[in-house]
């Protein structure tokens, strides 16, 4: 992954990934200093390992999947400036200030509670640190019942109805609280073939937006 044949049933999907996945090395690469990157929700270590490749950089991969993790430390074993950790971040199982960038690629839509998870990034994060958003959907909040009951259809109709219990829609309005921007918007900034990509690319920044 992410180059998997066209003929694969998710190949669209892992076009858009690969793409997404290409400019955010490219901007981790324009950054000179050697930066910390956690990667939350990992899966099997294809991104991290991706990220581990820039000599500029130390990644840890989490996940609370134990058997995509093992083939993730078995496969990527020869990366010494890449780790894997199993567990869930917010339990306190890592050290404020850690990180200079904790990235989430295609995972924050499974976790119920998007500010509070943020909060919890926040205090993990480096004096400038950021926090990345990638391939996931954001919503308005208008659009949100909808977008849970297209879930639903959907998960139904694979054969997997309880699958829609651990997917959770979440609004753009609910990271207003804190400093954030897009970093690229679908239908907005002309980032050439980025464009493509229907999911927004969203950084929130250390210093939250005061009230």
């Amino acid at each position: 992954m992410p180059n998997v044949p066209d003929t694969h049933p998710l190949s669209k999907e892992w076009k858009i990934r690969r793409r997404s996945s290409d400019c955010l090395l490219q901007y981790i690469a324009r950054r000179n200093s050697p930066l910390r990157i956690l990667e939350v929700g990992c899966g099997n270590g294809w991104l991290s390992a991706r990220m581990a490749k820039l000599a500029s950089a130390t990644v840890i991969g989490s996940d609370i999947n134990f058997q995509e993790l093992q083939q993730a430390a078995t496969v990527f074993s020869d990366y010494p400036n890449l780790h894997f950790l199993y567990g869930d971040i917010r339990s306190g199982i890592l050290n404020d200030g850690q990180f200079d960038i904790i990235l989430f690629a295609a995972s924050i839509q499974y976790f119920p509670d998007l500010e509070g998870l943020i909060i919890d990034c926040l205090a993990l994060l480096s004096k400038d640190g950021e926090i990345h958003v990638l391939d996931s959907p954001f919503y308005d909040a208008s659009e949100i019942r909808l977008a849970r009951q297209r879930t639903i259809d959907y998960y139904q109709a694979m054969g997997m109805p309880e699958m829609s219990q651990q997917y959770f829609h979440h609004s753009i309005d609910s990271i207003h609280s804190f400093k954030w921007k897009y970093q690229y918007k679908p239908s907005g900034f002309p980032f050439g073939w980025m464009r493509r990509n229907p999911f927004p690319w969203i950084i929130i920044e250390k210093k939250e937006v005061q009230q």
